[in-house]
């Protein structure tokens, strides 16, 4: 019976061993993107844009959540159908980015870099919708400052409260608080992409100064003027053709 239990032990054990040993599922990069303006009484004519890039286990990627939030708690992750052996995180932030751009132009004038290490990554939630509903860290980033003359008498830092990322200015080289960005931003993209793309997805989405913002949302206005501005050209490049030809479409067609 003895050498029995001492064999059903050993088999165990080898057994708990291969567990926790095993490799973990390939990741997932999940990227999303946030494009507000910026309080125009300090940065006139200036909104900014964030890419933000998570590295996230298969365990835990849309439809393998248990629970409603990924916990990221003393080091181990709950809420995913992970190994309970395992004491690494199931999701980090790979990089944080602000591209500062104008608003008429959508053009990037300046770009702020913000070390990940400096978040301390808690909650995460993907909704099946494509998005990412809820982001949150215990702590800021790191302060950077600005390079361009609108924005390098500030120092800025970037915040991830959840709902949203927040951009938080104050002037460079003061010892006061940081001011929230009051507008609230809108999500514009979300792409999940394999870890083996994973230096691809960084390069790709890398913000450059003179790159366009080209999720940018118009407003209701500028974008009813350039619908119109699109068919009144349309409807010249017609007449035009038809002043050409000297007959009608329809009758072209027959």
């Amino acid at each position: 019976m003895l050498p029995t239990l001492r064999s059903a032990a050993r088999t165990g054990l080898l057994g708990l061993s291969a567990f926790a040993l095993a490799p973990l599922a390939s990741a997932a990069i999940v990227t999303g993107n946030w494009d507000p303006a910026l309080p125009q009484g300090s940065f006139p004519g200036l909104g900014w844009t964030a890419t933000i890039n998570l590295k996230i286990s298969d365990d835990c990627r849309q439809g393998a959540q248990s629970l409603p939030f990924i916990v990221n708690l003393f080091g181990r992750s709950f809420g995913c159908n992970e190994n309970p052996f395992d004491s690494s995180s199931r999701f980090s932030i790979l990089s944080a980015e602000v591209g500062i751009y104008d608003l008429n132009t959508f053009v990037i004038k300046d770009v702020l870099r913000f070390n990940p290490s400096s978040f301390s990554p808690l909650l995460l939630n993907l909704d099946p919708g494509v998005s990412i509903s809820y982001l949150l860290s215990l702590t800021d980033s790191n302060p950077v400052q600005g390079t361009i003359d609108a924005t390098d008498n500030f120092e800025f830092r970037l915040s991830l409260p959840g709902d949203a990322p927040a951009l938080k200015y104050r002037a460079f080289g003061s010892s006061g608080g940081f001011i929230t960005a009051p507008e609230r931003p809108t999500e514009t993209g979300y792409a999940v992409n394999d870890d083996s793309a994973q230096a691809a997805v960084l390069a790709t989405t890398r913000l450059e100064k003179g790159q366009a913002v080209f999720n940018a949302v118009p407003e209701p206005g500028s974008l009813l003027l350039a619908l119109l501005a699109l068919a009144a050209a349309g409807a010249a490049a017609g007449g035009s053709a038809r002043r050409r030809t000297g007959q009608v479409p329809a009758l072209q067609a027959a």
